[in-house]
């Protein structure tokens, strides 16, 4: 290759222009060096390439894109050299045809017939990396690593390229007047410590990491392993635990002191490759211990776990009485859980029963049943420390009366659920929904077990799959009067409290519950006032509960229902609303 920046030592003959397209070190992908250090990089190359092209040249082009510009400083790099902008051009055209147009006695040939052939892929020619002139002749911008490279192409998009032409000024130079004997560049202006680093300077400006051959010759597809370059490089060590100055305080904890090894590095970092006496972070539990504030930066609660960290700073891991054991046998400190909502608890069962029970109020989106968190069942064990099983089976969608068993018995207990539902239309005396009706409530069985059934019954058509059904009595409590808004309230008695089974029995009978989501049609005909009290909610809830152990005597625990569930409050809520508006 040639070094741009010695050109003026390499070349002998004159040039009428130096091109310089799409100049880079290729040190993007090196960890140790932030953006501040790539572009002061750049800035230096540019500096001495337009210094080293401007003495055999008489222009000089370069070709820079996006904010290169800008943030390599070239105007700056220039103005040191004494050179003035001649030209700014985009890449869309032919660069040679718009250079020399000014140039009237250079002919230059026209530019060759594009053929099929000759196209480079589509996304360099569409603009998904940039529009570019010589891609019809099958030109590709890419990255200087070429099949070393595994990451994006973004910074390999050519679109905004600029050409930029710069020719000798005619103002005098300040840089002949220089000391030749400061230690401070003459060409980019950077200062050095003795005379012998600065002539370095002058012969090398710049120069771009190597990349080691493990790394090269890996990346490289088979069967062109030789290939690879042969500049050798040591081996970058693997990440090691960091070894950390630490002592204990009873009160306090653990506490850490930074190492000159770990700074600039993130909280999240600093606890997963330290080495901590009984502890040993991974990456979540470093996470979630951060989350719960038992972490201090000196002497204050960190919430951020990407906080950068300087040497000397004070890191406290606050002790927690209890542990828990990880994956590599070592004791880590245990993070304490959300605190769960606590729930109501309505009735206890008599210390001289067979069978100890509770009867809680289950909120509405609450799993009644499940060991994992967040489940009525595991709520109550945690509150009542002690083992819940719930023998309600009511689901997420409803609240109300749940009955769970305390303990390892619970045999001979069984439990009528009254269910209070709302529903749309009207109840007639004359439909025989008065007295109260014996009716059967289909079970609808869970997914599998349904996927299984419907599989069994179209393999063997002629079997008739027989339904699951339990029995329920309905009674009609009252009725929405108001035309405009025909509503009833009803209760379903059963042992099963299925609210799925129950919707759509009432959607069988033409009077669908109010806020199932299968009619959603029925719900849009409610006023907007209704509608924006019940927030598209299921009406329904269980709000009695009747228990029986062993045939004995059974007990019965009730509490009032919200007044949403209630016909007649709806047509209070209508009636005062019509004298409200008058």
């Amino acid at each position: 290759g040639v070094d741009a920046t010695q050109l003026h030592t390499i070349c002998e003959t004159n040039w009428d222009l130096i091109s310089f397209h799409h100049p880079h070190l290729g040190i993007s992908n090196v960890e140790d060096c932030d953006e501040s250090k790539r572009a002061h990089l750049h800035h230096k190359l540019l500096c001495h390439y337009l210094h080293s092209a401007k003495q055999i040249s008489k222009k000089v082009h370069v070709c820079l894109t996006g904010t290169q510009p800008t943030t390599w400083n070239l105007e700056e790099a220039a103005s040191f050299q004494n050179l003035r902008l001649v030209q700014k051009l985009v890449d869309s055209k032919p660069f040679a045809h718009v250079v020399w147009s000014d140039a009237s006695e250079t002919k230059l040939p026209e530019p060759a017939k594009v053929e099929s052939k000759f196209a480079a892929p589509r996304k360099y020619r569409n603009g998904k990396l940039g529009k570019h002139f010589l891609a019809r002749y099958g030109y590709r911008h890419r990255r200087t690593e070429g099949v070393l490279f595994k990451g994006s192409v973004k910074d390999a998009n050519v679109s905004e390229s600029m050409h930029f032409v710069f020719e000798k000024s005619t103002e005098e130079s300040t840089n002949d007047d220089e000391d030749t004997t400061s230690l401070v560049c003459p060409i980019c202006r950077e200062s050095f410590d003795t005379k012998s680093a600065l002539e370095l300077h002058l012969k090398c400006p710049v120069r771009p990491p190597a990349i080691p051959d493990e790394a090269r010759e890996e990346s490289l597809p088979s069967g062109e392993k030789t290939a690879a370059l042969t500049t050798k490089v040591k081996d970058t060590p693997k990440s090691e635990a960091t070894l950390v100055e630490q002592c204990h305080d009873n009160t306090l904890g653990t506490i850490l002191k930074v190492p000159s090894s770990s700074n600039g590095k993130r909280l999240r970092w600093f606890l997963q490759h330290s080495t901590i006496e009984n502890l040993k972070f991974t990456k979540r539990l470093a996470e979630s211990t951060i989350q719960a504030g038992l972490i201090l930066v000196n002497g204050e609660i960190a919430k951020d776990s990407s906080r950068i960290l300087k040497e000397k700073d004070t890191v406290t891991i606050q002790q927690q009485t209890t542990t828990i054991q990880n994956s590599t046998t070592n004791p880590v400190s245990a993070i304490p859980k959300k605190n769960s909502p606590r729930i109501e608890i309505v009735e206890r069962s008599p210390s001289t029963s067979d069978v100890q029970w509770l009867v809680a109020v289950k909120p509405s989106g609450m799993r009644s049943k499940g060991r994992f968190q967040g489940t009525l069942e595991s709520i109550l064990s945690e509150q009542e420390q002690t083992v819940c099983s719930c023998i309600s089976s009511l689901e997420t969608s409803c609240s109300g009366l749940c009955v769970l068993v305390t303990g390892k018995n619970a045999t001979g207990i069984s439990v009528l659920h009254t269910m209070t539902v709302l529903v749309h239309g009207k109840l007639a005396q004359d439909q025989c929904w008065v007295p109260p009706r014996d009716v059967k409530l289909v079970v609808e069985a869970k997914w599998r077990k349904k996927k299984k059934r419907k599989l069994a019954a179209e393999t063997q058509p002629e079997v008739e799959v027989e339904q699951q059904t339990v029995p329920a009595r309905i009674d009609l409590q009252d009725i929405c009067g108001d035309s405009s808004c025909p509503l009833s309230t009803v209760t379903v008695a059963t042992r099963e409290p299925c609210s799925s089974s129950i919707c759509h029995y009432f959607r069988q009978a033409s009077y669908p519950v109010v806020g199932d989501s299968f009619c959603k049609h029925e719900y849009a005909k409610l006023k907007r006032s209704i509608r924006n009290r019940i927030k598209n909610k299921l009406c329904m809830g269980c709000y009695r509960v009747d228990i029986t152990v062993n045939n004995e005597e059974s007990t019965t625990i009730q509490i009032s229902s919200p007044d949403k569930l209630s016909a007649a409050h709806w047509e209070r809520f209508l009636t005062d609303d019509a004298s409200d508006g008058r």
